[in-house]
Formats: structure tokens, C-alpha cells, sequence
């Protein structure tokens, strides 16, 4: 409800982004955030009518959303891609939207899984739900690559990818990111299930 997992200092993206992660909701009535960068960066998430979405914080204008209420009790997997040009949604592999907008992600001094954080480092738009196999790629995924890695995680060496996080640690505050980058994250409040 209010927890999240912090990383620090990530590095090594740019324009294009692509985001995917497994995630298992009831009900919202406010924007979720599943992964964020902070001070008003981009966010994927949840908006309030339960849609899946990706766009440029307090810039209004620049969300794509998907068309399925996934507020259902059921595990999907989720996704978006931008290419500097257009988003795309996915909902279990398939397009759900997808939409022209031109923004420039900024590079975030913090990343955040579960929330985001606004330009005084205060926490908002947490996630209520449950979060796993969260990626964050530097590219464009394709629908084939995407639907790929539903049926198949991420081993943590694939081109592209910034991090990965699969919280099988099962213990302790810290979501080690599966990939070489080093993109630990830090667990405020979460447990493991």
C-alpha cells in the first residue's frame, strides 16, 4: 500500500525505454505508480480508472493508457514501450493501446518501484497491489521480445536491459538488480510474500 523499493544513482538510459513487470491488483481509485523515475521523470503504472499507462510526470498531455481494467485479483503481465514517438501498452503480451507523444525522459538521480517521488523527495502515487519481475530496458522491446519474456524472465545479460529486479531474496531491505549494471534497490516497508 505504502512501500516501495528505492535505487540510487541508476544510470544508462536514454530516449528509447521499455518496462515490464508482473503485477496483481483489486482496486485503485487514484494513479499507481509501478516504476518511476523522480523528480516529475516518467512513470508507468495504473492510472485511476484501472488502466495501464506510461507518460511524463506533471506534464499534462503526455499519457498513453491502455483499455483493460486490470484491477481484477489476477496476475497479468504488463508492459509499455516509447520509442521517442510512440507509446505502446501491453496487457499479457498483447497491444492494449498505444499513442503519439514526444517527450525526453529525464535522467533521474533515483529510481523507484511501488511510488515515485516529486521534486522534494516526498513518496506519492504508491502502488497498492503486488509487484514481481520488474525490468526496465534502455530500448524499444518488440511485442515478440515482450511476449518472449512473459513465458521466460530475463537472465540479466540481455542488450538493453538497465535492470531487473525478481525479488527471490526473500529476506532483508535490499532488491538486488539481476544484471551487472548494479542497480540494487533498497526496500522501504515491503515483505516479502
Amino acid at each position: 500500500v505504502d512501500d516501495y523499493v528505492q535505487i540510487s544513482n541508476p544510470g544508462g538510459y536514454g530516449v528509447n525505454l521499455s518496462f515490464t513487470a508482473w503485477v496483481r491488483k483489486t482496486s485503485n481509485t487514484t494513479h499507481d505508480d509501478i516504476f518511476a523515475g523522480s523528480s516529475y521523470d516518467f512513470y508507468f503504472g495504473v492510472n485511476s480508472a484501472g488502466r495501464i499507462c506510461l507518460g511524463k510526470q506533471q506534464v499534462p498531455g503526455t499519457t498513453v493508457a491502455g483499455a483493460a481494467n486490470i484491477n481484477d485479483d489476477i496476475w497479468h503481465f504488463v508492459s509499455a514501450t516509447y520509442d521517442g514517438s510512440i507509446i505502446t501498452i501491453y496487457i499479457d503480451g498483447q497491444v492494449d493501446g498505444i499513442g503519439s507523444q514526444v517527450w525526453t525522459p529525464t535522467i533521474s538521480s533515483n529510481l523507484y518501484i511501488g511510488s515515485s517521488a516529486n521534486l522534494s523527495g516526498n513518496i506519492y502515487e504508491n502502488y497498492n497491489g503486488a509487484l514481481n519481475d520488474v525490468s526496465f530496458w534502455n530500448t524499444t522491446l518488440s511485442q515478440t521480445e515482450i511476449q518472449n519474456y512473459m513465458n521466460c524472465p530475463p537472465v540479466g545479460n540481455e542488450t538493453g536491459l538497465v535492470g531487473y529486479w525478481n525479488f527471490e531474496e526473500g529476506s532483508g531491505t535490499t532488491a538486488y538488480d539481476q544484471t551487472s549494471n548494479g542497480n540494487d534497490g533498497t526496500i522501504n516497508g515491503a515483505t516479502y510474500d
